[in-house]
């Protein structure tokens, strides 16, 4: 190719040297007044001839880039680092978001549950409760109990912000200090002082995160006891009771939930059989059938975040990166640790893949009802499950799969660390286009000199 453009000039002038000038295509040049446009004459060959190079070009360059990119980026550790990076960034963010997703959508499915059970108590016949094996009283000590905690946690979260803000300001001055002097025995000092600071903070960073769900949790608790509260009669059934009761609960269980679910179904039958209660028996059935789908939502929720394999939410955050090897081409064991790396992040993405297919989503009404309350309904509208799936299915195939080079390192145009794609591909245009610069140069020099 190098060769070919450095003659490409002559051949080009040969090939119309004898052409009669009127079977030529005239283009003229110049845009000056007072001066003589000049005129260029080819022939349909010539043209021909400056397509295919046009695309011979092209392709050597892009070509070259393919080699050049994958060589620099693929054949060295950098370019799995990248990628790695690019996957845990990714991995994270969707995980995080799932997490805060799961935790709001619980707490609104508390709620709803709460509300309904509210509903049916308002709704159940009279003459058809139990005795209570729950009192008024004791739902009004479980509000007190609520509130003290909700005081409590609020008072420790508050404490841990202003600590995480003290050993902050304390780490930015050991660091001002240590970028301030040039004695390098100070420096170390300094320097000591600002990573103890450091790890303080990060303590009490983690602190006040704790603090900060534990504090929403109460939040959460507070409102479930008030709305049990209110919506407490003294004519409901024990199990209703149960079941309220269960809810305020900081980690229900869902053998007993389920179990009060069963029960309220069973009483609905029972029901079916009296007919005094006609009136209402529909919006009994209507309630409890919804009551039945929400718990069920929320049992599935608690088990994503209880479960302690990978069907987990807590899990996959406490093992993004375990046993993760980044390969490196010029090891002797790059197969086996690229094989390794694969199988991870595959792992890594379907797990999290199939924890996002099994989320519960709240319908349009369901949303309303939550309008008053301290549930976060943006955060639940702005999680786009699709769109999750789709990012996670587009890092398998452009990071994890076998895709082939061309493919590989067309991505990295586009991509997140793309100014070595970029310079790769000017390097090939360069390489391929700079014969052809030197020999027009030459060709200029030489019909010159054969004019002069």
């Amino acid at each position: 190719m190098f060769v070919f453009n450095l003659k490409l000039p002559f051949y080009f002038n040969r090939i119309g040297e004898n052409t009669p000038n009127r079977e030529k295509k005239k283009y003229r040049f110049g845009v000056k007044k007072g001066t003589e446009k000049k005129t260029y004459k080819t022939t349909a060959f010539q043209r021909v001839i400056i397509g295919f190079y046009i695309i011979v070009l092209g392709s050597s360059s892009f070509f070259s880039f393919v080699y050049i990119c994958n060589y620099v980026v693929y054949e060295h550790q950098s370019g799995y680092v990248d990628d790695n990076t690019i996957l845990a960034s990714s991995y994270r963010e969707i995980l995080n978001d799932t997490d805060n997703y799961i935790t709001e959508d619980t707490k609104a499915m508390q709620i709803l549950a709460s509300k309904l059970l509210g509903e049916l108590q308002d709704k159940y016949p009279e003459d058809s409760s139990k005795d209570n094996s729950v009192s008024k009283q004791d739902l009004e000590d479980a509000v007190n109990e609520a509130q003290d905690a909700c005081d409590i946690a609020k008072e420790e979260y508050d404490t841990a912000k202003n600590d995480a803000d003290s050993f902050k300001d304390e780490m930015d001055s050991y660091a001002n200090s240590r970028n301030g002097t040039t004695w390098h025995d100070r420096q170390d000092e300094w320097e000591k002082k600002y990573e103890a600071a450091k790890a303080d903070w990060e303590n009490a960073v983690a602190d006040r995160e704790a603090k900060k769900d534990i504090y929403e949790a109460a939040k959460t608790a507070l409102t479930e006891a008030q709305n049990a509260l209110k919506n407490y009669k003294d004519s409901q059934e024990t199990v209703i009771a149960e079941f309220l009761l269960e809810m305020l609960k900081a980690n229900p269980n869902t053998d007993v939930l389920e179990e009060c679910i069963s029960e309220l179904n069973s009483a609905i039958v029972d029901l079916g059989t009296n007919v005094d209660i006609v009136d209402n028996y529909s919006e009994l059935v209507e309630i409890t059938q919804t009551l039945t789908v929400v718990v069920k939502d929320y049992t599935s929720l608690v088990q994503l975040i209880s479960n302690d394999d990978d069907t987990g939410i807590k899990y996959l955050m406490e093992h993004v990166m375990d046993d993760m090897v980044i390969p490196d081409p010029t090891s002797e064991s790059f197969e086996i640790d690229y094989s390794s790396w694969r199988t991870a992040w595959y792992s890594k993405l379907n797990n999290l893949e199939n924890l996002i297919q099994h989320l519960p989503k709240l319908s349009e009404n369901e949303k309303k009802e939550l309008g008053d309350t301290v549930i976060n309904t943006e955060l639940l509208e702005e999680y786009d499950v699709n769109d999750k799936m789709n990012t996670l299915a587009e890092l398998r195939r452009k990071k994890v799969s076998d895709i082939n080079v061309i493919e590989k390192v067309f991505f990295l145009l586009f991509g997140k660390y793309w100014f070595i794609a970029w310079f790769s591909l000017g390097l090939a245009v360069f390489f391929d286009i700079s014969s052809l610069l030197a020999g027009l140069f030459i060709y200029g020099i030489r019909k010159k000199k054969s004019t002069a």
